[in-house]
């Protein structure tokens, strides 16, 4: 077993230690191959349950056990443990196909695309002010660390924000673990249509309506996305189908 394999098992069973479990999951959003093997690695140990409860895998182990006791067992009792066999694989295989093969639920499509991170902003291109906080928040953002960043501006009254700082707050509480998309709603809400992050705050605004269940709400925001072909335009159309 190679180390991501033992960290992934790991995590699953919920035996990291706090700042084992702070440094994992930092590295999960920062590497999309990471956060892949763990949902692999979930779904493989979902269809095995599964699995589990199925009657034949008590008639398996049950033939097998009488193959290793009476070795010359007669033919037509081989015979028998080999159908057993191929059933259950059946059914593992079945179990499989259920689980790639089923349609994509509206919450999966939501956590999908909140799980792809806007760029970071680059200084010299969105302000010509920059501040050592906004550098510090640019450092943060960068490596992933969404939490920390958005403390940055804690004490600052919104009104007093600037536009970036607006867009990029609102995107740390949904990357943030655990996300606060009341937070993101707040702060998205607040682009106004002139700006240069008015697109994207629109679309990252429709993912945290949805994500508080406020479907009306997400509709009317993809729906200008939509009309408008504006940038997620096809993603909206996805979302929409699926509301």
């Amino acid at each position: 077993m190679d180390r991501d394999d033992d960290r992934i098992d790991r995590f699953l069973e919920g035996n990291m230690s706090e700042d084992e479990l702070l440094a994992f999951e930092d590295e999960m959003r920062s590497n999309p191959l990471l956060r892949d093997e763990v949902r692999d690695k979930r779904d493989l140990i979902a269809v095995l349950k599964a699995s589990e409860q199925v009657a034949i895998k008590e008639e398996l182990k049950s033939t097998i056990q009488d193959l290793k006791a009476n070795p010359s067992m007669t033919p037509g009792r081989i015979r028998r443990l080999r159908v057993v066999a191929a059933v259950a694989a059946g059914v593992v295989l079945l179990l499989f196909a259920v689980l790639w093969l089923r349609p994509t639920s509206l919450t999966e499509l939501v956590a999908t695309y909140t799980e792809e991170y806007y760029p970071p902003p680059s200084t010299a291109r969105d302000r010509g002010d920059t501040t050592p906080e906004w550098e510090r928040f640019i450092g943060l953002y960068s490596e992933g660390h969404f939490g920390e960043a958005s403390e940055i501006y804690s004490n600052r009254a919104r009104e007093e924000l600037k536009v970036e700082e607006q867009f990029y707050l609102g995107l740390c509480n949904i990357y943030r673990m655990p996300a606060n998309p009341a937070e993101a709603i707040d702060l998205l809400s607040s682009v106004k249509p002139m700006s240069a992050y008015y697109d994207p705050a629109q679309w990252y605004l429709a993912l945290s309506l949805l994500q508080t269940k406020q479907s009306d709400q997400a509709r009317e925001v993809l729906e200008r996305i939509m009309d408008g072909q504006n940038w997620k335009w096809q993603e909206a159309e996805k979302l929409l189908s699926r509301i």
